[in-house]
């Protein structure tokens, strides 16, 4: 076997290594970043087809000088055509749906690589002239400012790309300049070929690491999230409260303390079990029977200083859990449990203009609704409910004033229910 032989069998298996890469990108290719994958899999395809066609090209007879003049042209091409690829990898990258910024940056870069891929794959018909040397100059100016043109943008937006793609980007951008090294060989353009197969796998790798750390992030914070909203729904004080009133109608009053066994583990139930398909929605008549038992619990220890009023004109519709129990729960800790003598949560559902609407009021304390946005965990219940209102095409209405007492209005379409 040759040393031509063996060079284009390495370009084959490197081919390969990149064809399976893109393969792995477009099976790990996410909904919210479909876009950046394509870009890195045409990349890859861009970089196993130069190589293929590198050991094509040690392959052919070198008497058929036509045939190689077309193969090197096709590669000379598919370099500067991977040049523009990526520019719009980066401005993907760091502008994400900027479509007006993302344009003007990508323009100049395109008309750049069109003239280089014309200047240096024409030079391939002129070799023996200095008109080719000409060409084969300004192909090389074009690589050399289209380069310049990525490391500035890199630099620029720094920033916004994160210290782990400005590092890949510029090793990307700066690698195929060990070629010059080469500048004036036979070996040049193989040399140049071959650190743009490397550089793309590095740039893949990079790629790989950077979602994976992403997907860590994201997976931590979303734990934290359900964490809080889990706590934001189980409510651990009001458990411990529940525990020990259970614990002293032990011995005082049995016959209640079985009942209140009974009515606290339905509501763990109801709410563990929603917890696990919170985003399902549920009978009205269901969400109701746990906040029920709910309100149950908290009059043992409020006693006659909580007072329920109900008033359902309609019950055969759809709610997302927990959000009769979150109306329900704000208004008992924030309205009457701070009252000195206690009040009233009544709690009503009607139909309204192709709308049920889900009413709880209280005549507790009240608090100034223009704080609502700034009182933290004390509402996460409501701005829980309010997103998934708005994503069903509902609404909510929150009506307070100090010393007045809280309303808040929930619509939900019928058609969505």
């Amino acid at each position: 076997m040759t040393i031509s032989n063996s060079i284009a069998l390495l370009y084959i298996f490197g081919a390969m290594i990149l064809l399976l890469m893109a393969a792995g990108c477009i099976q790990g290719m996410e909904r919210y970043e479909r876009r950046t994958y394509v870009l890195t899999v045409l990349l890859l395809l861009g970089a196993a087809l130069m190589l293929t066609g590198l050991s094509i090209a040690l392959l052919v007879n070198p008497a058929m000088m036509l045939r190689r003049q077309i193969l090197q042209m096709v590669l000379r091409v598919l370099y500067f055509t991977t040049l523009a690829v990526f520019t719009a990898y980066l401005m993907l990258l760091m502008q994400g749906d900027d479509i007006k910024l993302r344009w003007r940056v990508n323009r100049p870069i395109i008309a750049i690589c069109l003239l280089g891929a014309i200047c240096w794959a024409a030079e391939t018909l002129y070799t023996e002239s200095g008109l080719g040397f000409v060409l084969f100059l300004l192909g090389q100016i074009a690589i050399i400012l289209a380069t310049l043109f990525d490391m500035a943008i890199v630099w620029k937006y720094r920033e916004r790309l994160g210290p782990l793609q400005v590092k890949s980007s510029l090793v990307y951008l700066i690698l195929p300049f060990m070629a010059l090294l080469f500048v004036g060989t036979p070996y040049f353009e193989k040399v140049l070929h071959m650190l743009l197969a490397f550089r793309l796998a590095y740039l893949y790798v990079t790629l790989h690491v950077h979602r994976n750390l992403r997907y860590q992030q994201e997976r931590a914070a979303n734990a934290q999230l359900q964490l809080t909203l889990l706590e934001s729904r189980l409510h651990p004080h009001f458990i411990y409260n529940v525990l020990n009133i259970i614990y002293y109608l032990c011995e005082q009053d049995p016959a209640t303390a079985q009942k209140a066994v009974s009515d606290f583990s339905t509501y763990l139930r109801a709410n563990l079990s929603a917890a696990d398909e919170r985003a399902l929605p549920i009978p009205f008549a269901e969400e109701w029977n746990a906040t029920e038992k709910y309100l149950a619990l908290e009059k043992l220890r409020y006693e006659d200083d909580l007072r329920v009023e109900t008033d359902f004109k309609v019950m055969n519709f759809l709610v997302q859990p927990f959000l009769l129990r979150s109306l329900v729960n704000n208004a008992v800790r924030h309205g009457i449990a701070k009252k000195e003598d206690g009040g009233t949560v009544r709690i009503t559902a009607d139909i309204e203009n192709d709308n049920y609407v889900i009413t709880v009021s209280d005549d507790g304390v009240g608090f100034d609704t223009s704080l609502l946005k700034d009182t933290g965990d004390s509402h996460f219940g409501l701005r829980s409910i309010g997103e998934q209102l708005r994503q069903i095409g509902g609404s909510m209405e929150v009506t307070s004033s100090p010393g007045a007492g809280t309303t808040v209005r929930v619509n939900i379409p019928t058609a969505r229910a």
